[in-house]
């Protein structure tokens, strides 16, 4: 029979062989065979590091958002805040020299009616969705002209705010990160990626169709599809804002073996109807459609289907920030993608600037300090493949956000990120890029706690991922560093 004094009972032995392992459990845990023991001691129990808390956001905030207001009294806390403000506002440059941003800025301001100008956001699940940079592109559209969100995958796997997407269920989507199918090739173009509605004819494991071709019934009607002919679709549709007033369409592909048949509908009207045929080279083509479309219908088919390297939703001028979200990716594809396909499809717009935001995906499998050694010459590698892809660009690394890892009790910053945030800087600085200190604009170690703690919250529970509002807090800051940075030249008035 349970009684008050047998519950009280057990749990006085509960509690008394917790106190003995926290007495006899060492601080940094033991080895029991295989297993290795964590547990926290009496010392964590009852001592509370103010540390492991990190910064209070609200004062960080608070700080941030008195730019000119009177002093805050101070104390030891808030002078630690007050010196992260100056990484959360501005960019680090290479020995100091912040004229790196010099030529940026001049041709920003010379984007011209004949010539687009580009910046490449490229960097993992932290920028998917067109989150952050949907909000850079606004700003640098509304200073310096343009109209859309840019380049977009003909199939996107999650959603965006760059567009309203679907498509016909037999796409098949090829990577050059993250694993899944193989192309048999390294033509992955700018986004790192396309998608086919037949399988990739270079890859050995592929079969091919053995029936014979029907030639085409001698007919006027454009939707006659002969038998052996594959046929697939997409659409795509504007979201509000400058993302939703684009007035041109361009899409790129490659790999065309069989004649092409499409056709292009805004609802029920036909804007263009043709064939491509086939050729080695990537193809571009754009529709100028004269008035924002309500959506856009494109449908295909074909024998066999090219690779569809994107589609850019675009403007004959002004700068367009493109949203290239690689998922799962530590950033070292660059070296492993066939550069004529990546200058094909920029083809003659001029790439004022890349970004270059990975590391965190790195992170979960660093236990060595060599891992974190061998990294920064791997991103070194990478930075230089870029500069030699676009020589005239400026490179921006933003460096990894924080990331919570549990022990003990705790939940901690990540003890290598701190490391790799530092060789991201100096392979930054070697190749004379320019730096953005994402970890500590966030408030430093175990930063990401608060940032989860928010309300509204600014991270997921996973401690590692912004949320919808923690990556318009990050794009603020971003904006505000350019908007530091800008030299006396003034963007055009629109």
């Amino acid at each position: 029979m349970i009684t008050p004094l047998r519950i009280l009972a057990l749990l006085a032995i509960v509690f008394g062989l917790s106190g003995l392992f926290m007495a006899v459990v060492p601080e940094d845990g033991m080895m029991l065979g295989p297993v290795h023991i964590q547990y926290p001691t009496w010392d964590d129990y009852l001592h509370d590091d103010p540390g492991q808390k990190g910064m209070n956001l609200e004062e960080l905030f608070e700080i941030y958002a008195q730019k000119n207001g009177p002093e805050i009294a101070k104390s030891d806390s808030l002078a630690r805040i007050r010196a992260h403000q100056l990484a959360m506002k501005r960019f680090q440059f290479p020995q100091g020299d912040s004229c790196v941003l010099d030529a940026f800025f001049t041709t920003c301001a010379l984007a011209t009616p004949i010539r687009r100008v580009r910046i490449l956001h490229y960097g993992d699940s932290q920028i998917e969705g067109n989150r952050i940079t949907g909000l850079l592109n606004n700003w640098f559209q509304s200073n310096y002209g343009g109209r859309g969100p840019g380049w977009i995958p003909v199939v996107e796997i999650i959603p965006t705010d760059a567009a309203d997407q679907d498509q016909s269920d037999n796409w098949i989507r090829y990577t050059r990160y993250g694993g899944g199918p193989t192309s048999g090739h390294d033509r992955y173009g700018l986004l790192g990626a396309f998608s086919r509605f037949t399988p990739s004819p270079f890859h050995p494991d592929t079969s091919t169709s053995t029936s014979k071709t029907v030639p085409l019934k001698p007919t006027h009607d454009t939707t006659y599809i002969r038998p052996s002919a594959h046929k697939a679709w997409f659409s795509i549709g504007p979201r509000r804002g400058i993302n939703g007033r684009y007035d041109q369409v361009r899409l790129a592909i490659g790999d065309l073996q069989d004649t092409l048949y499409y056709s292009v509908r805004s609802e029920q009207q036909l804007i263009d109807t043709g064939a491509w045929v086939p050729r080695p080279n990537m193809l571009t083509q754009t529709w100028k459609i004269g008035y924002p479309p309500s959506a856009l219908r494109f449908q295909f088919r074909s024998k066999g289907s090219p690779n569809f390297y994107g589609a850019s939703l675009e403007s004959d001028q002004g700068i367009y920030v493109d949203n290239i979200a690689l998922r799962g990716s530590s950033g070292t594809e660059f070296t492993r993608i066939n550069r004529e396909s990546i200058r094909a499809q920029v083809g003659n717009d001029q790439v004022a600037m890349v970004i270059y935001q990975f590391g965190g995906n790195t992170l979960p499998n660093t236990t060595r300090a060599e891992q974190v050694d061998y990294y920064r010459r791997v991103v070194i590698a990478q930075l230089a493949r870029i500069r030699q892809l676009f020589p005239d660009a400026v490179l921006l690394v933003i460096g990894p956000s924080d990331m919570s890892i549990k022990d003990k009790d705790q939940l901690v910053t990540h003890p290598f990120l701190p490391a790799l945030r530092d060789v991201m800087k100096e392979a930054a600085f070697d190749q004379h890029a320019v730096f953005w200190d994402m970890y500590e604009a966030m408030g430093g170690r175990n930063s990401m706690v608060q940032w989860v703690d928010a309300d509204p919250a600014l991270a997921t529970t996973d401690y590692t991922h912004f949320t919808y509002e923690g990556t318009k807090v990050i794009a603020e800051w971003l904006i505000q560093a350019f908007e530091e940075s800008r030299t006396s030249i003034q963007a055009p008035v629109q």
